[in-house]
């Protein structure tokens, strides 16, 4: 027998399905597979009904920029890159003054600005540890808040421990204010939350299960560090009491950090009064009480979380089982909870608009749908013609009136958001 016809035989067409699959579930898969198909299709039919609306303007940045924000009424873009974050007009793009980039900044790669609710104040932060308030009135630095806490390891020798060589200084992710501009919140690497004093930059605490060793210590326990006062108060400094300005510390913190993978604290938002922090670390969202830091709620399984602007509502998005639940963050109840056929790609991220009926749904692909909430109906698409390879980040002012979604190779496009008589039903 030749090769050839040996080889027919023993791979044959569909030799292998008709082996391992009975006729029966052979035609079961030949019916999901037709079904998934026949889904799909109607998916892209509904996709072609859907409004996709032109931008408003187009800013071309010259430096590379990864987070955007736009301040509550939509007219101020904030765009951060490497070592600070860079100011305009939203639609003509006019530049306008904004905070440098902090003095001897031992890695200044600035995170996501967040501006106040009454939009006087931008607060951004580093990874040099530094969290920054900057005035849009007064276009100045109002607050600089800091803490002496370092990273590293212990040594062989008791009561002495090596500074981490790259990014020694705790730094933090996400930041949040409260609605009356009372609070403010940060997440840090081992997945805590900091809380202060947004008035006065008093430390308020921490809240969330610690991955990390504190170990509170001196300056001259950590090998290799030998500098005179002036130059620690320089390379560290803390937030003076008053919170008026920076001062030298008189002890430290070194967390030890493990190598173990900690869950990252994905989102984190504050009630109207900065009485509950609400935070999602890795799948679990948990509704913390300041005052007494017990949970007073926590969602297990959930992928993406929203706040509304105001702080009193949540909503927390169960990809698994396609479920939105709804939290009344004031009265601390949950009002509802719902299943939402929202028809494309996954959902990365979404925002809730002002009414508390309409999403904006960051969804693979680099594009952004506007949804109502109610049926899950979409609205209107946005996207580019020319469409963007990586969508690096977006935002939507807290008025609902305004959108810009940055674009690696293509810039930040600015969008006004209106659903016509779509969004009233």
């Amino acid at each position: 027998m030749s090769a050839e016809a040996s080889s027919s035989i023993l791979f044959g067409p569909h030799e292998p399905l008709k082996r391992f699959w009975p006729r029966g579930s052979r035609r079961l898969l030949s019916v999901l597979l037709f079904l998934q198909v026949a889904v799909m299709a109607r998916a892209a039919l509904a996709e072609e009904d859907v409004p996709v609306v032109a931008p408003l303007a187009t800013r071309a940045q010259h430096r590379y920029v990864h987070r955007v924000a736009l301040d509550p009424t939509g007219e101020i873009l904030a765009s951060s890159f490497f070592e600070t974050t860079w100011l305009c007009e939203a639609t003509t793009g006019k530049p306008l003054p904004g905070p440098e980039a902090p003095p001897r900044s031992l890695a200044p790669m600035i995170s996501k600005p967040v501006f106040s609710a009454d939009g006087k104040i931008m607060v951004s932060n580093g990874r040099d540890g530094r969290i920054e308030f900057w005035s849009l009135e007064r276009r100045t630095t109002t607050r600089v808040i800091i803490e002496p806490w370092l990273i590293g390891e212990r040594t062989g020798t008791p009561g002495r421990f090596e500074m981490r060589l790259l990014r020694p200084i705790v730094e933090f992710g996400k930041v949040a204010l409260s609605g009356n501009g009372k609070v403010l919140a940060a997440a840090t690497v081992d997945a805590t939350v900091q809380l202060w004093d947004a008035q006065t930059g008093r430390y308020l605490g921490e809240v969330g299960k610690r991955f990390s060793k504190r170990n509170d210590i001196e300056l001259r326990q950590i090998v290799g560090i030998d500098i005179d006062d002036e130059a620690v108060a320089e390379r560290f400094p803390k937030t003076s009491p008053d919170g008026s300005g920076v001062t030298r510390p008189t002890a430290f913190q070194l967390w030890e950090i493990p190598e173990r993978v900690m869950p990252v604290v994905g989102f984190i938002g504050l009630d109207q009064l900065g009485t509950s922090v609400i935070y999602q670390a890795g799948t679990v969202v948990r509704c913390c009480d300041i005052a007494t830091r017990n949970d007073w709620m926590k969602i297990e399984n959930c992928t993406e979380a929203a706040m509304s602007a105001d702080g009193s509502t949540l909503l927390c998005w169960i990809e698994l089982s396609k479920k939105m639940i709804v939290v009344d963050v004031t009265k601390r109840v949950r009002t509802s909870e719902f299943g939402a056929k929202w028809a494309g790609q996954r959902v990365i991220d979404f925002t809730v608009l002002p009414d508390l009926r309409h999403l904006m749904v960051r969804c693979a692909g680099a594009t952004v749908r506007a949804v109502r909430l109610a049926d899950g109906a979409v609205l209107a698409q946005y996207q580019c013609d020319d469409h963007g390879d990586v969508l690096d980040d977006w935002s939507v002012s807290a008025h609902g009136n305004r959108m810009a979604v940055h674009w690696r190779d293509l810039g930040t496009r600015i969008w006004n958001i209106d659903f016509g008589a779509a969004g009233r039903r």
